[in-house]
């Protein structure tokens, strides 16, 4: 899990870096809110996982990490 975590924050940094999303969001947090309504969904048996979903889920979260303006 480790890997994927890596992987998520490098791209989200590389957006900050690009000036595409907020340099003063934590990264360690939005790659949280990124993974945790999967694992949530999956050990809580609360609802089947559904990998189409998955854009959409991202997307909301970034909108709420984009550079205002």
């Amino acid at each position: 899990m480790d890997g994927r975590r890596a992987v998520v924050a490098e791209l989200l940094r590389r957006g900050i870096d690009r000036g595409e999303l907020d340099p003063t969001r934590d990264v360690d947090y939005a790659t949280d809110l990124i993974f945790g309504p999967f694992w949530y969904r999956l050990l809580a048996d609360h609802a089947p996982l559904d990998p189409a979903a998955a854009p959409a889920h991202v997307a909301r979260l970034l909108a709420g990490f984009q550079v205002d303006g």
